[in-house]
This record gives structure tokens, sequence and C-alpha cells, in this order.
């Protein structure tokens, strides 16, 4: 789970040819694009998912079209390289002299979701923007914290505030003081 509700899956699997007319068909009712060799078991457990290949994210980083722009393109390209460096990496210095301040801040966020101080301070150096340069010496400044989770481990900006854990032991307390 990531900045936004985003999910991020790795779905390997053997494929299997035996439902493909049913997944096509599945597809196309409901406006999926699921790959037809994928079990159908795997595809129940996606349903209700936005299905975005990796290989189709970066093909459209080359080519953005009107749906995404190219600064929600790269979150999601490197939130899918969150866990490989050298691919997060390669990402993160093909984009950071992009000329569009979205573009640079998506990078920034990534580094803060994920822990990539040595870009942060890279970019500390090099950035023109008075307001990404003040928000990247703000996390130098006082580090990146990870974020809060709940006993699921499960991210708290995902499934409510980060001060809702307080307002649960309060309620079980009898309420403020």
């Amino acid at each position: 789970m990531h900045r936004n509700g985003l999910y991020v899956w790795s779905v390997s699997y053997p494929p299997t040819p035996i439902a493909r007319a049913t997944l096509a068909r599945f597809n196309e009712r409901e406006d999926y694009t699921f790959p037809t060799d994928l079990p159908v078991d795997a595809v129940a457990a996606m349903h209700g998912f936005d299905w975005l290949d990796a290989s189709w994210v970066e093909a459209q980083l080359v080519a953005p079209t009107a749906d995404l722009s190219a600064a929600e393109l790269l979150s999601v390209a490197l939130a899918l390289a969150f866990d490989d460096l050298a691919r997060a990496t390669a990402l993160l210095r093909r984009y950071e002299d992009d000329r569009d301040p979205a573009v640079r801040t998506a990078l920034v966020n990534a580094a803060l979701d994920y822990n990539w101080e040595w870009f942060l301070e890279g970019r500390a150096c090099i950035e023109q923007d008075p307001e990404l340069l003040a928000a990247v010496g703000a996390a130098l400044a006082t580090g990146i914290a990870p974020r809060p989770v709940n006993e699921m481990g499960e991210p708290l900006d995902v499934f409510g505030r980060a001060d809702a854990a307080d307002e649960d032991e309060d309620e079980e307390d009898g309420g403020d003081a």
C-alpha cells in the first residue's frame, strides 16, 4: 500500500490457457485488461482493482497520454520499483532534471515514502524551485520517519488519520480528559 491508496501487487503465476475465452469476455464486460492467461482465482482476487502492467506504465512514461500526467505515471512506476533500488535509481536519475516541478515533486514524494534520503541529499544541491527545495530541506533537517501503521501493518494514511489510534484509546478510557 502506497501513497493515496495505491496498491502494488507482484503477481507471479504459471500461465494457463484454460479460461482465455472467459477472461477475454470478462475483460470486455468489466473494462479490464487482465492477461487472459492469468488463473481465474487470481483475477477474482484482483477484481475491483485497476490492473496496470509495469511494462505498460514504463511505455506510457516515454509517451504520456492525456489520461495520466507524467508525474502520476512516475509515481506509479516508482511504487512498482520501490523494492528494486537499481530500477528505482534509474527512474529517479532519468527524471531528476525534468522541467516540470510536478515531476520533481513526484520524485521527492517517492524519496520520502521509501526512505531514499540519499536522493533528497542530492536534490537539495540542485533543486531550483524554492517550495520544493524548502520541503527537501525540512525533510533532511528532521529525518524521514517511518509511516505510522495499524496493528495489521497497514499505513494509517491509507485507512484513516494517523491520530485515529489515539482517539480509539481515548474512547476506551472514557474520552478526553
